[in-house]
Order: structure tokens, then sequence, then C-alpha cells
């Protein structure tokens, strides 16, 4: 069969998605084939989209053997074949063409059926039929599996939607369903022209004990089945919450600005020695408890 689709390749990381189509001259515009992918390095997905792209061609025509004879020499998938001399016409439309065994369908159906049939014996006698099918070894097209029902779901990545505050705020909001009034986010996904979905809002992997929703931009893996969608997962780290690596810390950031308004908690080592800081910013003004070895500091100022 000639190909007669397109493929289009998605690369759906929400930071630079990115979109490559092919083009074959037979194909038609209405028809394509959707693949995607999730490749942080531009170049990668470049070598994806090389590398995909060029395995569908256009089969050759193919022979199908029905054997009447089990083959006496080795014969098997892979084995290259010529019909040639023998029983075989120079006149026909395969002679002298070279062909690869692509694949063989084998079935021996015993002659005598019965449980206690040839018991002891060193052969038993079968009835088999053979059929294979032949490639032209110059055809360089793929031997796929047959198409499958797609299997859902499919993951996306997308980006978390506020109408809350400033621009440059990181705030959350929560969007309620018109008709059951269930809580939901609502998330745009980049690779598909930043269509907004919505997903439920939960507390997704922490205990009911923590609220901290999803605040606006934030990364998140969504996946997307036939009728609704869920996150998976949070892909990235809020700005300002990661520690340098020596200080072996860990940090929670709260609030809606990662430069001010907020409250930082961290617990990080100096000199080997742990510390626990606890800072809250409103614009320039600080307020800071901080325990170390020998010392609690209770500090309140203009910065």
């Amino acid at each position: 069969p000639t190909i007669r689709f397109n493929d289009r390749f998605l690369n759906v990381f929400s930071e630079n998605p990115q979109i490559k189509n092919t083009e074959r001259n037979q194909a038609k515009k209405e028809i394509r084939r959707d693949t995607l992918l999730r490749l942080p390095i531009a170049s990668d997905f470049d070598k994806a989209f090389n590398l995909e792209s060029k395995k569908e061609k256009n089969r050759e025509h193919e022979i199908f053997l029905t054997h009447r004879r089990f083959p006496l020499l080795t014969y098997m998938p892979g084995v290259f074949v010529k019909l040639e001399d023998g029983l075989w016409s120079r006149k026909i439309f395969l002679h002298d063409k070279e062909y690869r065994v692509r694949n063989i369908d084998f079935t021996a159906r015993s002659v005598n059926e019965n449980a206690d049939a040839d018991h002891n014996m060193s052969f038993s006698k079968y009835n088999i039929e053979m059929q294979s099918r032949l490639e032209l070894k110059t055809d360089a097209s793929l031997n796929l599996p047959d198409f499958k029902i797609p299997v859902y779901p499919v993951y996306v990545e997308g980006k978390i939607i506020s109408e809350q505050g400033e621009e440059e705020d990181e705030t959350y909001q929560i969007y309620q369903h018109s008709q059951t009034s269930l809580d939901q986010y609502k998330i745009s996904i980049p690779i598909f022209d930043n269509k907004q979905i919505v997903a439920p809002f939960g507390p997704l992997f922490a205990s009911g004990h923590f609220y901290f929703p999803a605040y606006k931009g934030e990364r998140v893996l969504v996946a997307l089945d036939f009728h609704d969608a869920g996150i998976v997962s949070f892909l990235d780290w809020k700005p300002g919450v990661r520690l340098p690596m020596d200080s072996q810390g860990d940090h929670l950031l709260l609030g809606k600005n990662s430069t001010n308004d907020n409250t930082s908690i961290s617990h990080v080592y100096i000199e080997n020695k742990p510390q626990l800081n606890i800072k809250r910013t409103f614009s320039s003004d600080t307020e800071k408890i901080q325990l170390h070895e020998g010392r609690i500091v209770f500090e309140t100022k203009e910065e």
C-alpha cells in the first residue's frame, strides 16, 4: 500500500514546544499521524524527527508463497532467495530477482491426534502447512506491527493558569465547574496552541494535611484521556527555592512572589552544623528567626 499520510512530530516540552511535519508527495493533506515527544533539548528533537521521519517508505512488490514441500535448504526469515533455473521459467516476472524472506507461517498437526498415539516412539507423523512472504532485497521499508487502537492516556506538558494578582505573581486560582461545582485547575497546553483544559483541583501526591496549590506558570505533566485530563507530576522547582548543594539544605518557600512578599523556611548546614532559618519579607520589611549552635537570633528591620 502507498503511504497516504504525513507525519507530524510534536515536542510537548512546555518551555520550547516544537512541531515538525514531513512532506510526502503522495500523501493527502487531510491525513496525518501524530507522534508526541517530550525532549528538553531542541537538538534531540531534531535528531528524533530526522530519524523517525525517514523510516516510512513505500513498499515494493512482495511474493506470497504456499509451499508444497518443506524446503530442504536453510530457509528462515532474513535469508536471501532467487527464483531462477530449475522449475522457474525465465519468462516469469520474478525471475533473477533477489528476495529476502520476510516472515514464515508454519502450522503442524499430528496425523493421529489420539492422546496415546505414537507413545514412546522416536518419531511421529504431522501434516504441515507452510506459507512465507518475500520482499525485494533492495526494499528499504520497515516491517512494523499492524495498526493498534491508541492507548490512553497521552502525556503532554502544560502550564498552570491563574488570573489572580499581577502578571509576575505566582498566584493560584480555583475554578468551579458550572454544573457540578467541582474545583478545578485550568492548564494551557503550549504544543496545542495554548489550548486550555481543566483538571481536578486536589492534593495530588501529598497528604490532605498539606495545602500547596500549583502556582501560576508552573510546569506540570498532564495525562490526557479521551474525555478528561489530570495532573500526573510537577516538573520544575519554584524560582528561588533551590539551595546551593554545599549547604545540603532543605527549603520551603511560601508566598506569591519569589523575591519579596514571601516567607522562607530553610534548614542548612554551616560548617557541618545544622542551622534553621525562618524569614518573612514584605517589600523592604523583614523579620527573621535563626537557630544555630549556641545562639537564637530574632531580628526585625527595614532592608
